[in-house]
């Protein structure tokens, strides 16, 4: 069967889609596109034409066939997706961004014109295909030396999308779809690093008016509740932001929920979350087992959490050199710097356990350094100490005169987790 006969087979199932009472689950599975990895799950039909599109005749008219087979605009969608699967089968990822573009926005038409949240399926699929595939595209803008400007134009035509689900008030109400945007838009905020961005999309989510709660108590039973993974994503970004404006107990808390409920078979996805976990936990005081960390394979954490345990800062420092390109890439290597405090802590809490009294020498600390091979003066090894105490890492102060520190009696060395950290 020819290329044209299976156009032919696929505009009869889009008008069956569109005509049907299952639109939401048959039009989705006809917008798929399998050449991305995402959308693998398809009928054999697509398949089949997937695999055959590229061989239509040039002489045929895509536009023609599907304004015959079709009414408007339907039409549009259909035969935009078409030229995207082919530009996608030849590389050509900015035609097939183009074509892609067209197709979201055309649904956004239908969108605004359609009650209720019946085409919440279809949409995921538009929305998210269009995200990778300007991805895809802005790649090959930068191979050829030019502007960038596809996830911004997608981020753009997202924002539209979301408008139109946020202010919708019906009974089924679209704000049902505003979930998976949002994740949508964060992927493409944090590739392009418009973080900021960010904060107008939660504000409306979280506010305690909004129908559809992000995680419903137990006995609200009933309640509309978003798909357990868009929740899971959406911690995921929100557990980054908190981390990277500081806000470390609220970062450890959402990043906790993204890893508790991703589901167990997604290994990648778990290692993910973990990486960004772990250092908010690390800076936190609760260090990860071995065990956890050899299930993962995360190395770079294993000589780090060691380091800091014993208190031994030359190791501390060259982990962290070492390390050092791999975590600025993951975005975690201020927040790991700022761990060696808690290396300073380990090291300190030995030597006053070593001395056994609550008057301890400043000399005993320099020695301690000279040990590791580092010659710090006193004035330095002063202000460590004094920033430990500020921060409540230490209990005690230091009397410059005599040239001591003098420690609480109780509970010099308070725990960790029971510091603020925000």
């Amino acid at each position: 069967m020819s290329a044209t006969s299976h156009l032919n087979i696929y505009s009869s199932s889009f008008q069956k889609a569109i005509s049907s009472n299952n639109l939401n689950n048959q039009l989705s599975g006809l917008l798929r596109k399998n050449i991305l990895s995402k959308f693998a799950q398809l009928d054999q039909q697509t398949l089949v034409l997937d695999n055959l599109v590229d061989k239509i005749p040039p002489t045929f008219s895509i536009d023609s066939h599907f304004s015959t087979k079709l009414a408007s605009p339907w039409d549009e969608i259909a035969s935009n997706h078409i030229r995207c699967i082919v530009a996608l089968k030849k590389n050509n990822f900015v035609d097939a961004y183009n074509n892609q573009s067209i197709v979201a926005q055309t649904f956004q038409r239908v969108l605004s014109a359609t009650s209720g949240n019946s085409l919440a399926s279809p949409l995921s699929v538009v929305n998210s295909d269009l995200r990778m595939i300007a991805k895809l595209a802005d790649s090959e803008l930068r191979r050829k030396g030019l502007k960038e400007d596809k996830l911004e134009d997608a981020a753009r035509i997202l924002n539209s999308c979301f408008s139109i689900c946020i202010k919708d008030n019906s009974a089924d109400t679209k704000k049902y779809s505003t979930l998976g945007i949002v994740c949508n838009l964060f992927k493409i905020y944090f590739e392009l690093n418009h973080l900021r961005l960010c904060r107008n999309l939660i504000k409306p989510l979280e506010q305690a008016n909004f129908p559809i709660k992000l995680i419903p108590e137990d006995n609200s039973k009933g309640s509309m509740k978003f798909p357990i993974g868009q929740v899971v994503t959406y911690k995921f970004y929100t557990g980054r932001l908190k981390m990277f404006n500081s806000q470390f107990k609220g970062a450890e808390e959402d990043l906790d929920f993204a890893f508790k409920r991703c589901s167990k078979l997604s290994l990648k996805n778990k290692k993910l979350i973990l990486m960004y976990l772990i250092p908010v936990k690390i800076l936190l005081g609760k260090m990860p087992t071995e065990s956890l960390l050899d299930k993962y394979g995360f190395t770079q954490f294993q000589e780090l959490v060691k380091a800091i345990q014993v208190g031994n800062l030359k190791s501390f420092s060259e982990t962290l050199d070492k390390y050092q390109d791999f975590f600025i890439q993951k975005g975690t290597f201020l927040i790991l710097e700022k761990s060696k405090i808690l290396a300073y802590r380990s090291l300190f809490k030995r030597i006053v356990e070593v001395a056994n009294n609550t008057k301890i020498p400043l000399s005993y600390f320099e020695k301690a350094f000279l040990v590791m091979g580092y010659q710090i003066e006193m004035e330095e090894i002063e202000c460590i100490l004094a920033n430990l105490i500020f921060t409540n890492y230490m209990k005690g102060y230091i009397s410059h005169s005599s040239k001591v520190i003098v420690v609480s009696k109780n509970n010099p060395f308070p725990q960790i987790s029971s510091i603020a950290t925000e």
